[in-house]
């Protein structure tokens, strides 16, 4: 239910923003939704929302076929890096899109 909330919300503050002229409000947007985004990601993979259960089960199966108490640890942390890599990576979406439309939607100023 807060994701429909939410989505309801700022696609609600979105046209009105648009309706009124504002520019900006386009990238905002955008930015919400890739922070909200990321929000769930962290809270999914830290907190067994969605998903978890799937990487959790896979890194063990990998931790038992090696049969080395050593790799728990290289195997956890390659898990870790998958996901600091996923919001690494939206975040840096994030950057370039908010450029593209900065660029297109910028105001300029006329005297």
């Amino acid at each position: 239910m807060p994701v429909v909330g939410f989505a309801s919300d700022q696609f609600y503050r979105l046209t009105q923003e648009l309706k009124q002229g504002n520019a900006i409000a386009l990238p905002i947007f955008f930015v919400s939704w890739t922070q909200y985004f990321v929000i769930i990601l962290m809270a999914s993979s830290t907190a067994s929302v969605i998903g978890v259960h799937e990487i959790v089960g896979r890194a063990n199966t990998a931790i038992a076929v090696s049969r080395d108490p050593g790799t728990m640890l290289w195997i956890y942390l390659y898990v870790a890096l998958c996901f600091l890599l996923s919001a690494s990576l939206m975040n840096g979406l994030l950057k370039k899109i908010s450029v593209v439309l900065k660029k297109r939607y910028e105001v300029i100023p006329t005297n």
